[in-house]
């Protein structure tokens, strides 16, 4: 995409790739947001970001705690530019098995906290165990994905050539390894 996972630890950003997209140039060109801004949409909203398994609001607050060094509201996160930019980066990295596994989590998020704040007596132990149930299920459908997933994370030059299923682009003839 616009940066590359290095040795699985951090980002390493091209600020000439970014440019290409219109949405990301507009931040990359205002002095207040800057390359901050694009920073805290990847560390945001990025599938392998390490603050992915935070609730939105609280990955939103860390983020932007963490990248622009603030504690309370970024106003400059709020501006148009950076709305847009979101928008744009969640379209370009749209990925249904990712989607639905976080959607995935979610449930089993929800489940969990409802477990852990209902009380065990005679008149809930069935729903409970329904629920267990239930989060067992999801889980294993949840660990499912995480393989598919893995495996995509794995070889990403090969799923663009399968994804493409015809003739690679200059762009993609030039930059992409080749597969034995």
């Amino acid at each position: 995409m616009f940066f590359s996972v290095v040795n699985k630890l951090g980002l390493d950003f091209t600020k000439d790739e970014i440019a290409l997209v219109p949405q990301f140039n507009d931040l990359l060109k205002d002095k207040e947001l800057g390359m901050k801004a694009f920073h805290f949409i990847v560390a945001c909203y990025h599938y392998l970001s390490p603050y992915q398994n935070l609730g939105e609001e609280e990955r939103i607050k860390k983020c932007a705690e963490d990248i622009f060094k603030q504690k309370g509201k970024v106003h400059a996160l709020d501006s148009q530019k950076v709305k847009v930019a979101i928008d744009k980066f969640n379209e370009l990295q749209f990925d249904s098995d990712w989607e639905n596994y976080f959607a995935l989590e979610k449930q089993c998020r929800d489940i969990s906290k409802f477990l852990n704040e209902t009380e065990f007596t005679a008149e809930t132990m069935e729903y409970l165990e329904k629920s267990g149930r239930t989060l067992k299920v999801l889980s294993e459908m949840k660990n499912e994905l995480k393989e598919i997933i893995f495996a995509k994370v794995q070889k990403p030059e090969e799923n663009l050539r399968m994804r493409a299923r015809k003739k690679l682009s200059f762009a993609e003839e030039k930059f992409l390894p080749e597969t034995k």
